[in-house]
Order: C-alpha cells, then sequence, then structure tokens
C-alpha cells in the first residue's frame, strides 16, 4: 500500500511471479511467491513458494526476475498492463506493477515500472463513485515489455487494439486517493471522469501535454466546478439523444491561432480546447469531439487575441455537430469575441461568418443574445443551411452595416420566426439573401415600418412574398411601405 508520505510498502499476502529453480537439477521456470512477513515495517519482505505437499520451496543462486502483481505475468512471456482493475481500498497499491532483476536469490529490489497517478477523489462530487475512467489520447495499457537495464514498461506496438482507457472499479470516497499506473511517455488528452453505475459525476480533461516518468508519484488534483451562467454563451442538447458538437478553423495560409475553452456540465473547471495540427478537408484543421448526452450543456469562451474569423473567407471558424441528438445554441455570443469581457468585445469585419454553416443539430437560436451594433458582413452565412433551425435569435441592431445580414438564414427551411429591429436599413446588400423563400414570420421596428423609399425597396425586394411581417401596431402586405399602419 502507499503511505501518507507517498511511500509503498509491502502487506502480507502479497504475490509475486518468480521466474528461477527450485532445484539445481530442474529447469527455470514461473513461481508464485507469497508475502509471509514485513519484518521492517513494510520496507522489505520474506517471500516463499510451496511445492504441492505444502513444503518451502528453495531456490538455487541462478540469476533470476520477479513481477509483482503475480497476475501482470499471465503466461509464457506475456505482460499485459490490464484495462480493468478492480481496486482494493485497504490496499491501494495492490495493483501497481513492480519488476526486480537479480544475480542472487536472497535478495530482490522492485521497482515501479511506471509512473503512478495520485487522483484524489473530488469532495465536489454529487456522491461517492464506483468506477472511474482514465484515458489518453494513446495507448496507455496492454501488452508490454521492460527495459533491461532502466526497469521502465514499454508498450508493445498497439496492432490496432484501443488501449486508451483504464477503468478502476471499487468504492471510492470522496476526500480520498486512489492511484493508476501508466506506462512513462507524454500523454495529451488526459482524462479522468467519476461514474456512478453508468452516470458520470463529473470529469477533468487536460488538453495540454502531460510528461510523467516510471516509478515516480504525480498528484492529480481536480479543482471545484467551474462558475458558469446561462448569459454565456453555450450550446443545450435538447433532446434525448446524444450528439457530438465540434470546432472547424479554416485557414488558408498558415495554421489555426484562435483559442478557446469549453466547459461541459459535471466538468470540474474550464479545459483548453484543442485543434489538430493537420488539416483533413482543404484548408479545415478539425477540433476535438466533445459528446453531449440529453440535457447536457456546453460552454465556450475566447481566450486568445486572434479572432474567430477575420476579413474576407480565408481565415473563420464554425461549431460542427453530428449524430441524431438536437441542439439549442444560447446566451451572449460576444464571448467568443472576449471570454474575459464580453463588455469589451470588438465586432470586426466578417466577425461571425459561417460560425454555423451547415449544421443540421441546430433547431433553436432564439435565446442567442447578439450585441446592439453590427458590422460589415459580421453576420455573413451565419445559419447558412442549418436545415432543421425553426426559430431564429433577435437582432437589436438599429443600424445596418454593409452585409451584415447577407445570407445569413439562407438555406434554412424550416425557418419559422425571425425578429430584426433595425430602423434604418440602407447599407449596401445588409439584407441581401437574408432568409429563405418559406412561410415565416418577421417581426420590425415601428421606425422601419413607417419609412419609405430606399428601405421600403430594400424590405419588399429582399424579403420573399410568402413571409408575413408584422410589429406592435399590425401587420404589412410587404408590398407598400407607406401604406403602413402608424
Amino acid at each position: 500500500y502507499i503511505d501518507g508520505n507517498n511511500i509503498v510498502w509491502w502487506q502480507v499476502n502479497d504475490q509475486i511471479a518468480y521466474f528461477g529453480k527450485a532445484r539445481a537439477d530442474e529447469k527455470e521456470n514461473w513461481y508464485t511467491l507469497s508475502c509471509n512477513s514485513t519484518p521492517d515495517n513494510g520496507g522489505a519482505a520474506y517471500f516463499t513458494a510451496k511445492n504441492a505437499g505444502g513444503e518451502d520451496i528453495h531456490f538455487g543462486q541462478e540469476v533470476h526476475e520477479a513481477y509483482y502483481p503475480a497476475s501482470l505475468h499471465t503466461t509464457g512471456d506475456v505482460l499485459e498492463l490490464p484495462s480493468n482493475i478492480n481496486v482494493d481500498p485497504e490496499r491501494n497499491a495492490k495493483h501497481l506493477p513492480m519488476y526486480a532483476h537479480s544475480s542472487g536469490p536472497h535478495y530482490l529490489e522492485f521497482h515501479n515500472i511506471c509512473a503512478v497517478l495520485k487522483i484524489q477523489i473530488p469532495t465536489g462530487l454529487s456522491d461517492d463513485c464506483d468506477k472511474i475512467e482514465v484515458s489518453a489520447r494513446k495507448n496507455i495499457c496492454g501488452k508490454f515489455t521492460v527495459g533491461p537495464s532502466d526497469y521502465k514498461a514499454v508498450l508493445s506496438a498497439p496492432n490496432g487494439i484501443d488501449n486508451t482507457k483504464i477503468t478502476l472499479n471499487g468504492t471510492f470516497t470522496r476526500g480520498n486517493y486512489v492511484y493508476v499506473a501508466i506506462p512513462e511517455g507524454t500523454y495529451s488528452g488526459f482524462k479522468v471522469e467519476f461514474m456512478k453505475g453508468t452516470t458520470s459525476l463529473g470529469s477533468k480533461t487536460n488538453s495540454n501535454n502531460m510528461e510523467v516518468h516510471a516509478n515516480k508519484i504525480y498528484p492529480v488534483t481536480i479543482t471545484p466546478g467551474a462558475v458558469v451562467t446561462d448569459d454565456m454563451f453555450h450550446f443545450t442538447n435538447t433532446s434525448s439523444n446524444s450528439v457530438k458538437i465540434s470546432m472547424r478553423q479554416y485557414v488558408a495560409n498558415g495554421t489555426p491561432e484562435y483559442s478557446i475553452e469549453y466547459y461541459k456540465s459535471g466538468q470540474f473547471g474550464w479545459n483548453t480546447y484543442s485543434f489538430s495540427t493537420t488539416k483533413t478537408k482543404g484548408n479545415e484543421y478539425p477540433g476535438e469531439e466533445i459528446t453531449l448526452a440529453g440535457g447536457e450543456k456546453i460552454y465556450f469562451r475566447q481566450t486568445s487575441a486572434k479572432p474567430i474569423s477575420t476579413g474576407g473567407t480565408n481565415y473563420y471558424t464554425y461549431f460542427y455537430a453530428e449524430e441524431d441528438g438536437t441542439l439549442s445554441v444560447s446566451g451572449d455570443i460576444r464571448y467568443l469575441l472576449n471570454g474575459s469581457n464580453p463588455d469589451n468585445a470588438v465586432m470586426g469585419e466578417n466577425a461571425f461568418l459561417n460560425l454555423f454553416f451547415g449544421n443540421e443539430n441546430i433547431t433553436d437560436a432564439s435565446g442567442l443574445i447578439l450585441p446592439s451594433t453590427v458590422s460589415k458582413s459580421c453576420y455573413f452565412s451565419m445559419f447558412f443551411y442549418c436545415s432543421e433551425l425553426t426559430k431564429g435569435p433577435s437582432l437589436p441592431a438599429t443600424t445596418l452595416a454593409e452585409s451584415c445580414y447577407y445570407l445569413m438564414f439562407s438555406g434554412c427551411n424550416k425557418l419559422e420566426t425571425v425578429t430584426m429591429l433595425a430602423t434604418d436599413v440602407s447599407a449596401t446588400n445588409c439584407l441581401g439573401s437574408f432568409v429563405p423563400n418559406v412561410n415565416g414570420t418577421l417581426t420590425i421596428a415601428n421606425g422601419l415600418q413607417n419609412i419609405s423609399g430606399t428601405a421600403g425597396a430594400t424590405i419588399t425586394s429582399n424579403i420573399p412574398a410568402k413571409w408575413t411581417i408584422i410589429n406592435n401596431t399590425g401587420s404589412w402586405n410587404g408590398k407598400d411601405p407607406a401604406s403602413q399602419p402608424e
């Protein structure tokens, strides 16, 4: 077991797999030896083996080796770090692998062949847990060999087998510690998830690289949950089906520079969102996929000086989703421009270009909070071909900018309602292909309804006749602005 000073001690009945000879005239073989005493309180121990008659087996002077626990060595020369481990709370190091190699039979010095992670069960969990899943983006368990001189576990080639997750089973009390061994190396996407049955009580992902070394213990601290409010930009899975959500960056020249972090329901703290450094389609760099179960939310906020999109179409970032779940998008969109202080966000040209481009899982954007000012092409193709969208956000800007709403809802063929509060729509192409040719309802401001000339022509030429245009004072037939009710 491991004590409070991170020292590993032997305990009576610990078992090792020992390779040697019981007698000089025998072939070398594997034996299971049991600890029968720990004379110095666990720092050293005596191990014995019994023959079929229950008598102690005495070993000769040949070179020999041993593994702990005995179950680590199965048959032949096959060694395997298990992916499923039952943890004994009274013997918390029982499952941690060690190796010894010696030229004398009376003394074996064991080494931890893996790095040991010391994980504290967060006190902020809603309940104690019975399962802990530890995972990374590369293999952390499976068949391995031991270096002949450095006593370090080296995983064998994966051969297409996914060994990226270790599951710990047991009774894990909040505030206590659990230990897990992983081979020495550098890991990205390291994640710890705490479970009660099949229910996740919370998780934490570290998207930065984590370097660990064999024969060392590393504390893993899980911080309390992040403080989030529903006025922050977020998605909600509004169905009972799961949905995978991700971001993608289109970069015509160079590499992705926009950085963002996220908080998912039940996680501990904000997590850095990671993008691939390799293009997968044209000039697109995909980001990590995050699965939302029914009812779960995920919040995003910007962390870099680089804008989410820039002028022109050479650099933009958009949200992508797949699987059968449906999404609503809500909260202040300015968190994507300034995650720490959205009131200081600067909306540049093409600020939210293609932001939800082709996202067929979004059905409701009525809770999305947009700023009261606009910039050139800021919402260009924002919801382009979001084919399941039925409710658009309220558009509070009173003075429009060139192409600011151009193609904003184009291809949203299930769109039912949009509210636009502009009173000056004279900017060039500000409403070009604004909405699709469907039977929707557009709510407009009184001031816009009562102006004539250029503004009226812009409305009638860009809003299809199928749309019903209304405000608080009555309906407008979309043909003659001068005849509108006062």
